[in-house]
């Protein structure tokens, strides 16, 4: 069997939309491949409608705050974690903030996770990573698959030697 590890944010001040967008995936993956899930979550991602629908799904979970912070990342939680968990593929589905989303960028409840940081932590652990996104600028992620939905993503904007890695715009959405 396959494990899946996700890591995914998602609360009143960001919204679901991440965290939705995870969890579909992983109910596809699981009902059609057989996919083992666990979702990795900041506490503050917690709620009660990610509760509800985690424990309706029956995907496993497992909290990487820091111990007394619930809207921080624990990057030795998360190492730690992973290790255990063992997956196969982590998928990142982590709110990247646009450079202009000042709201999003001066608050940490807003967005509390450094994804290149953590990108970083992931390929350390030698696991492949998927990175997920509808940013509308180009971005650069240390991922062996880069997923942008965003419809204005253009192939001219990634080196041509990476496109067999991203799926950009309307074809991510195939």
């Amino acid at each position: 069997m396959h494990k899946l590890a996700i890591r995914v944010d998602g609360n009143r001040h960001i919204g679901l939309g991440h965290f939705f967008r995870a969890l579909h995936l992983a109910d596809f993956l699981k009902e059609l491949h057989g996919v083992e899930v666990c979702f990795f979550l900041l506490e503050s991602s917690f709620g009660r409608v990610p509760r509800t629908f985690l424990d309706k799904s029956g995907h496993a979970h497992a909290f990487v705050s820091e111990e007394q912070n619930p809207w921080q990342q624990d990057q030795n939680r998360l190492a730690s974690e992973l290790t255990t968990y063992a997956p196969d593929v982590v998928l990142t589905d982590i709110l990247e903030p646009d450079p202009g989303d000042r709201d999003l960028l001066e608050n940490c409840e807003y967005s509390p996770v450094d994804l290149a940081q953590t990108l970083s932590l992931i390929r350390d652990t030698g696991v492949p990573i998927a990175v997920v996104s509808d940013r509308f600028d180009a971005m650069r992620m240390d991922a062996d698959l880069f997923i942008n939905t965003c419809p204005a993503q253009q192939a001219g904007w990634y080196p041509e030697d990476m496109q067999r890695k991203y799926l950009l715009g309307a074809e991510a959405y195939v």
